[in-house]
């Protein structure tokens, strides 16, 4: 329950801070809904996607992929067609040893979609990745893959309470002028005197929004604890219309949910996002004309230390009296979870990050690993932080920490540690890891005096806490650390 309403004030998050809540964001509402009565609309844009990233050997690899997408677009249905230039994926492959004299420089594909499903020609994973399609595709009889994107495009895709049931979304509904007065219903229930961190920009009919990570985390906590604070008068609002929508809820589930919300728990969700997407930060202006709007995006996407992902787009969208779009017939449905399995099949790693007195450890050369179920560090980097006097003897190959009087001794590859002079059975033995010493977190930690908390609840995010302070002066820290 804690997750799936926690879950769901982050959606709400998303949805609204960029929406409805003051004049500027009211006025940008209004000019998108004239353009949502168009019959439909023609498209015409050019965008290019930058990536560096590490490589095994801790080095960087880059690459840009430019393309061009022009088509036609209704209310509920696109047809697009998209050339990727991808050159520089070829020569950054061909110098990894890889074969590619198949692969074209640029690849065309239609797409098209019918607000439900995302159709995608059978031959454009053949011509792009050869030999490396994956079977799924390769024989498949149909000239066309649908992924099943209905979720991935609806307002509200999470079930918020525990007998939820979002398998009937209402498209129709989530389409009429009935939604929209709903939906502002809540807006005024659950941003009542909310003051957003960044606003719109408003110049005539041109609106512009710029923001940081710092930023958005920010946005996020002040959307949650206002609709947290406003939640008497939200729910009476939201609960009708999740269950038009087709995601059946359960008033008490939804209190009962919202009951468990704790601010300073966000708060320091909300700083490790910010932390891990340093850097990262969207830039978004549109002009909005009489027959046709203009939209420029400039999104960085950066996670700390592993990949940055640069996208920059430029769009005319340009109004249509009548749009006839062909639905393919001859398809193979997939699932978009099918579909990702496909080609990136589900990691069982698992991104570890520990902070000492609320404040995170950079561990430079080796990260975190977890053996038998118990979680080793590199030693240098953990106990420096925490103060100790530290000594390593190659010969012997044992690890001696000293701290406020306290001394701990690991041998690597054995059990038996020495603390204060006493021998004590561990559950996983100091080992040498790529050339890096590595020592048991808890073990150590708790045997130097600390406390240890954990937190796996984030699927594939492995949070430790370690301090010697109390529970409130660490989460005060936290959230100070939060406002600057």
């Amino acid at each position: 329950m804690k997750k799936k309403i926690l879950s769901l004030i982050m959606i709400l998050a998303m949805m609204f801070s960029l929406v409805a809540c003051t004049p500027n964001m009211k006025a940008y509402v209004a000019e998108a809904n004239k353009v949502a009565e168009w019959k439909g609309y023609d498209v015409d844009a050019k965008a290019e996607m930058k990536v560096s990233m590490q490589d095994e050997k801790n080095g960087t690899m880059t690459f840009s992929v430019p393309m061009t997408i022009k088509g036609k677009s209704s209310k509920d249905m696109a047809e697009l067609v998209m050339n990727l230039n991808v050159k520089s994926i070829k020569e950054l492959a061909a110098k990894e040893g890889e074969d590619v004299k198949s692969v074209p420089d640029s690849i065309e594909f239609k797409v098209v979609t019918d607000g439900k499903k995302v159709y995608i020609a059978k031959e454009v994973f053949i011509k792009l990745l050869g030999d490396d399609v994956p079977k799924a595709i390769k024989e498949a009889k149909e000239e066309y893959i649908a992924l099943d994107t209905q979720f991935a495009t609806a307002p509200i895709p999470v079930a918020a309470s525990e007998k939820a049931n979002t398998g009937n979304m209402d498209m129709k509904y989530l389409q009429s002028a009935e939604f929209k007065s709903d939906v502002m219903k809540i807006f005024d229930a659950a941003f009542a005197d909310y003051k957003p961190v960044v606003d719109f920009k408003v110049e005539g009919n041109k609106f512009s929004y710029e923001a940081t990570i710092d930023e958005l985390t920010k946005e996020a906590v002040n959307v949650a604890s206002t609709i947290a604070k406003n939640w008497e008068k939200t729910e009476p609002t939201l609960t009708p219309v999740l269950n038009k929508m087709g995601i059946k809820v359960v008033k008490e589930d939804l209190n009962k949910g919202m009951s468990e919300f704790k601010k300073d728990e966000f708060e320091k969700s909300a700083e490790q996002v910010k932390e891990t997407l340093k850097g990262s930060k969207v830039k978004y202006n549109v002009e909005f004309k009489e027959n046709s709007f203009v939209q420029n995006y400039d999104i960085t996407f950066n996670i700390d230390k592993v990949m940055k992902m640069e996208m920059k787009i430029q769009e005319t969208d340009t109004k249509l009296e009548s749009v006839n779009i062909a639905i393919p017939t001859s398809v193979k449905n997939m699932t978009m979870e099918e579909y990702v399995n496909l080609f990136m099949p589900e990691s069982k790693e698992t991104a570890i990050l520990v902070a000492y007195n609320g404040e995170m450890i950079e561990f430079e050369d080796q990260e975190p690993v977890i053996k038998n179920d118990r979680t080793l560090v590199p030693f240098r980097a953990l106990l420096e932080k925490m103060g100790a006097e530290v000594k390593w003897d190659a010969v012997t190959k044992k690890v001696t920490a000293v701290k406020d009087g306290k001394e701990i001794i690991l041998e690597i590859g054995n059990k038996t540690a020495v603390v204060d002079g006493k021998k004590v059975e561990m559950d996983v033995p100091a080992q040498i890891l790529n050339d890096r010493t590595m020592i048991p977190l808890r073990f150590v930690s708790e045997n130097l005096g600390y406390k240890v908390k954990f937190d796996n609840s984030t699927k594939g995010l492995y949070l430790i806490d370690i301090y010697n302070i109390s529970d409130e002066e660490l989460a005060n820290k936290i959230k100070g650390d939060s406002k600057n």
